[in-house]
């Protein structure tokens, strides 16, 4: 059986199960000019949206969704209109292809192909999201031996990494910008010296020692003092993470979610006794900077089966743990870290909304975990930089911490269900509440 045929049957599934059969219309009565429920027809529409989306080989990954041959020739993570034009459009004909279908899985599709849009939309911003764009690129490239191609692939890798550079020439960047991408370049080197290396990267490694230099600590801080990060509109990090809450009203929840998030985990440490607490805040800290996939399958659902997008999937994994958690120390464990999960959201939040300055978002909440000054950098370089990656995960975490009763049971609901939008997580959870 095909990749497509499989796919087909496993969504038609996830449309057909508490549904009745699409009634049989006489031979003479006229067509219907909608579609309602018609697992088929949907299935299709949803497979031609998903392999439009799919041209990004992150997100085929995430989904396990992949064209013969991988992504197409003509495929450029780095040309982010002509990407969100593309889903626009996909996106348009599979709205009016199902506008008659009921199925959750419908608004799933349009909420996860609005949030890629916006995700093309923000990685224009090559001081921030370059370095992912180039190992996406690096990921995206032929494993053919075949020396003209290896050619090309180096000639226009290394075109990508001098447009990068560029950006940072041209203008007077944080100081938190050039970190950021200082670290991200780490993977994009490893991939190339495992793919061969100077043999078959010679121009790409050129050009990434000289972007290196560009975004160097030294020479960034020879000449005047580098401006903080600035505060920018959360609308397309929330379209991103698919949460539909206002920025006000995002701050207002993870805020009431990081005091009972603390509360519960602080009671819980004090159960442990002080060497016990000492090695589970400890042990969080470490596991703060990981990064490992999430995912549970569901047959009933293509999208809710994929591995958690990058913005949900420490969420994932927080929420994971206490919904296995058997021990009063591994419950500590999972509180700590979805509290510290809401807390870096938190910083996001109030960075960008309330326009406080880096050293009043770092005291306005602490984190549980024990890190040293190196991961609560980061940690808040990136809630700055690229605040969807923290919101996502605190906006997931904040559901298990809307009050202080029946966290376990959300969790264990939110692990069950799988990936999904924020908005229809939200509505999973208050679908479940008791009345």
């Amino acid at each position: 059986m095909s990749a497509r045929a499989s796919l087909a049957l496993l969504a038609l599934s996830a449309v057909g199960v508490g549904c009745a059969p699409p009634a049989v219309v006489p031979p003479k009565a006229p067509p219907s000019p909608v579609v309602v429920d018609d697992g088929a027809a949907f299935v299709r529409s949803e497979d031609t949206l998903l392999r439009v989306l799919a041209r990004d080989g992150r997100f085929a990954a995430r989904v396990g969704l992949f064209s013969e041959g991988g992504a197409p020739d003509d495929y450029d993570p780095f040309d982010g209109k002509a990407r969100a034009q593309a889903i626009a459009e996909a996106l348009r004909t599979f709205e009016e292809a199902t506008k008659g279908s009921t199925a959750p899985e419908r608004r799933a599709a349009i909420l996860t192909a609005k949030a890629e849009a916006a995700r093309a939309g923000l990685e224009a911003e090559l001081t921030v999201y370059g370095a992912e764009l180039l190992l996406a690129l690096a990921e995206a490239a032929s494993d053919s031996p075949a020396a003209a191609r290896e050619a090309a692939d180096d000639a226009t890798l290394a075109e990508r990494i001098g447009d990068v550079n560029d950006a940072f020439s041209t203008t007077k960047r944080s100081l938190a910008e050039r970190r950021e991408v200082e670290d991200a370049l780490d993977p994009l080197e490893r991939l190339l010296v495992r793919r061969g290396g100077g043999a078959r990267y010679a121009k790409s490694l050129s050009a990434l020692t000289k972007l290196r230099e560009t975004t160097g600590e030294a020479r960034a801080l020879g000449d005047a003092p580098l401006p903080d990060p600035r505060p920018r509109p959360l609308d397309a990090a929330l379209v991103v993470v698919g949460e539909e809450l206002r920025p006000d009203e995002v701050l207002a929840t993870l805020g009431a979610a990081e005091r009972t998030l603390e509360g519960l985990a602080k009671a819980k440490l004090a159960e442990l006794g002080e060497k016990t607490a000492t090695s589970v805040t400890s042990d969080a800290g470490r596991r703060l900077a990981l990064r490992a996939s999430c995912k549970v399958s569901i047959p009933t659902s293509t999208l809710r089966s994929a591995a958690a997008s990058p913005e949900r999937e420490a969420g994932c994994l927080a929420v994971r743990e206490l919904a296995f958690a058997k021990t009063p120390a591994e419950e500590a464990s999972a509180l700590v870290a979805l509290h510290d999960r809401v807390a870096v959201a938190l910083w996001a939040a109030a960075f960008h909304t309330s326009r406080e300055t880096l050293g009043a978002v770092r005291g306005r909440v602490h984190l549980l975990a024990t890190t040293d000054d190196r991961t609560r950098d980061a940690l808040l370089r990136r809630a700055t930089l690229t605040p969807a990656l923290a919101l996502g995960s605190g906006l997931v975490a904040a559901l298990v911490g809307a009050s202080a009763e029946g966290t376990k049971e959300r969790a264990t609901l939110l692990q069950r269900y799988g990936d999904a939008p924020i908005v229809m997580l939200r509505d999973a959870v208050k679908a479940s509440s008791p009345k």
